[in-house]
């Protein structure tokens, strides 16, 4: 992760010195892995050294907030510094993945950022019971 990680996406929140919150979010690498077709030779790795020039959307891949300050907008802050510091780097779309859907609290952030749902993805518990 090190090697995509870029240090003004990758926030840490805090208050009178105590740490509340973590936010990362990491350039779309999709984008140029995609080209290479899942082989790194013989130009796999050249197509994506060429195409990660081209990457102009981030992944928010984590987010969390200490339970007491869930409802003070820290994530909201996180979410809007994110923003900022994306259109100031040149990156223009964001995806907000992995939000579970029952995450009132983090949906409802996304939602007032200006945020659309275009995809839900969701967990389901089974038996191992196939009789």
């Amino acid at each position: 992760m090190k090697a995509i990680i870029v240090k003004e996406l990758a926030l840490v929140g805090e208050i009178n010195g105590r740490v509340v919150g973590f936010a990362l979010a990491i350039p779309d690498i999709n984008i140029a892995l995609k080209p290479a077709g899942g082989n790194l030779f013989p130009f796999g790795l050249v197509k994506i050294l060429y195409y990660q020039r081209k990457i102009k959307s981030l992944r928010v891949m984590a987010l969390g907030v200490i339970e007491e300050f869930r409802t003070a907008g820290v994530a909201a802050g996180f979410y809007a510094t994110l923003i900022r510091q994306a259109q100031r780097l040149g990156y223009g779309d964001c995806e907000f993945s992995w939000v579970l859907e029952d995450n009132i609290l983090m949906n409802r952030s996304i939602e007032a950022l200006g945020a659309r749902r275009y995809k839900t993805y969701r967990l389901y518990e089974g038996t191992n019971d196939y009789a």
